[in-house]
Formats: structure tokens, sequence, C-alpha cells
């Protein structure tokens, strides 16, 4: 080989390829499972004989006829022997359900909380304040999880409230309807919710982050209170459940979900507290907050929040909300 040749092809560079770019590492849906939670949803009509006048809010209104009524009902210990101090309150219908007691160190996550959450929910929205005679009021009573079996006892604390009177002079009610229907919480959701969902709020919703109301959450503080409504009832009122507590992906992957649309405002309401003896204010966010997203892993956890609601106060019915896919058609 000529010399001049050889020195060429010794200084020759080999060719340069583009290096091929791997791609971007798919999404991985986090493999939390949410606990199987059984409920029972009381639905009752009652009729206003006399008529009645009753506040806007009723939720509060009725789960303290309810809690009064049923503590009269089934304790044998009398009025002034407080339900956390009673022998009995692991077999008491009204402890179990009005003021259930957290027994044993609780799991890490809720360490701090003073009381165990009630495992029922009011719902009401019927906002009249004055019933003519004979005009009817209908609400749901849920009962979840361990609660389910304590039904006799709900159902007899509805109809004694009822005939007791409700409302501003106590005026009697009487039960025309009340029926049964079973349903479970869990892994199966329904059907898939699609790339957009709207999640609308029906009742004042009270969500706090470090001690603050918030007018309008984040999508991960949204997602996290959502959850930690079925990880309450599943840690405090449902024996031998598993509760798996590696959500934190979850959370994670709901940063990745986007707002399209939010029209949440601020609305106030009072009630009377029996206990504290005062008139309170309260206040959360209602109105309507649109996702989009994928939403897969999320199905389950808002289903739940539509039978579970949401932040505080959910016993007496705050905190309700409806989740309603976005139909293709009205994507834009």
């Amino acid at each position: 080989m000529p010399a001049n040749l050889a020195a060429a092809l010794a200084f020759r560079s080999p060719p340069s390829w583009p290096k091929p770019v791997p791609a971007p590492p798919a999404p991985v849906t986090p493999a939390f499972r949410l606990p199987t939670i059984p409920y029972r949803r009381l639905r009752v009509r009652l009729e206003a004989p006399a008529g009645a006048d009753l506040s806007a809010y009723k939720g509060s209104m009725l789960r303290g006829a309810f809690g009064h009524t049923l503590r009269r009902a089934v304790c044998v210990m009398g009025p002034d022997t407080p339900c956390a101090g009673c022998d009995l309150r692991s077999v008491c219908a009204h402890a179990r359900l009005f003021e259930p007691s957290i027994d044993g160190p609780p799991p890490p996550f809720f360490r701090g909380l003073r009381s165990a959450p009630r495992p029922i929910v009011f719902e009401v929205s019927d906002s009249r304040t004055q019933l003519d005679p004979g005009a009817t009021l209908d609400f749901d009573l849920v009962l979840l999880a361990d609660a389910v079996p304590l039904e006799p006892y709900a159902r007899l604390a509805i109809e004694r409230a009822a005939s007791g009177g409700l409302g501003r002079g106590r005026q009697p009610f009487r039960v025309l309807s009340l029926a049964a229907t079973d349903g479970l919480l869990g892994d199966d959701g329904g059907p898939p919710l699609g790339p957009r969902v709207t999640l609308r709020f029906l009742t004042p919703t009270r969500i706090a982050s470090r001690g603050t109301l918030l007018t309008a959450p984040t999508k991960r503080q949204l997602i996290y209170h959502c959850l930690r409504r079925p990880l309450e009832i599943a840690a405090f009122h449902l024996a031998g459940a598993t509760v798996d507590w590696s959500f934190r992906p979850l959370l994670d992957l709901a940063d990745r979900l986007t707002v399209v649309a939010a029209d949440l405002v601020w609305q106030d309401w009072r009630r009377y507290s029996n206990r504290q003896h005062a008139a309170m204010t309260l206040g959360g966010f209602v109105g309507t907050l649109t996702l989009a997203g994928d939403l897969a892993p999320f199905t389950p956890i808002l289903r739940a929040a539509e039978v579970l609601h949401v932040g505080k106060g959910v016993t007496f019915g705050m905190g309700w909300v409806r989740v309603e896919p976005v139909p293709q058609s009205k994507e834009a």
C-alpha cells in the first residue's frame, strides 16, 4: 500500500453516527390498594303533619337529634356518664356510632388524633326553612364499615327523633319510608372516568393544611384528603382490615394532573353547637373543579369520596362531592 494512502487511512476519523436517545419512561401506576369498605345507605322520608320551621342547612340538626335520641334509647349508665370513660363503650351502639374512641395506639399516620372518626354520614339537600303542613323532608344516613350491623339502632333513633320533634319549636314528624341499599367501596371503583372529570362540591368543603382552611386546594391536597377518609374508616371501623399506607407515589402522580377549570367560592353557614352551647360559623368552598389526565389510578378514591365526603364536618354532610365524567364531545 502506498505510504501516503496508509497515512490518510490512519488519520481518517470513523463515521460519527448520532446516538439513539432513550425514550422517557412511561408513567407507572402505583400499586396502591384501597381498602374494601362496606356501607349501607338508609334513605328516609319524613312528613311534617303540622309543618315545621327548620334551618336551611339541616345536616347538623339531624345529626344532633340522632345522637341525643340514640343515647337516651340505649344508654344504661345514665346521662352523667361520659362515653369515653364507660366500660360498656365497646358494645354500646351510641358509643360506636356517635362517640367512637381510639383503643390502643393509633396507626402512626393518625398519631395525635384525639378521637376516632364517626362511621356515619348524613346527606340532605333540602334548603327550605319553612315546611307547610303535610310537607315531606328527605335525607340519607350512610352507615360505614362495622356500623352496618347497627342499622336497627339507627332506625330506632331516626323514628324516635322524628316523633320527638325537629327544628324550632320541636315540631313532630313521622316516618313515611325508610329503605336500605348496600354498597362496597374499594379498588373496583366502577367504570373508568375517562380523561377528564368535574368534581362538584355540593356542600361547604373544609380542607385544612397546617391548620389553615384552604379556599382552593392543590391537586395533591385534594387527592390526599379524598384518600384520608377511607384510610380513617378502615383503620378505626373495619375489623381485620389491611390498610396500605404506601400512597406517596399516588400523590406524586396527582401532581401530573391538570386543572382545566375551577369555579370555587367560599360559603359560610351557621349552626348551634349543643356541646359548646354556642352558635358557630363554619365555612368551606363549594362549586366545581375539572381535572384532566390519567385518572384511572384515582377512580376508586374519587368514587369513595362521593360516599364518604371530604374534609372536616363530614358527619353532618359537609364535603359532599359528586364526580361527573366529562363527555368526549365537551372536551375542548
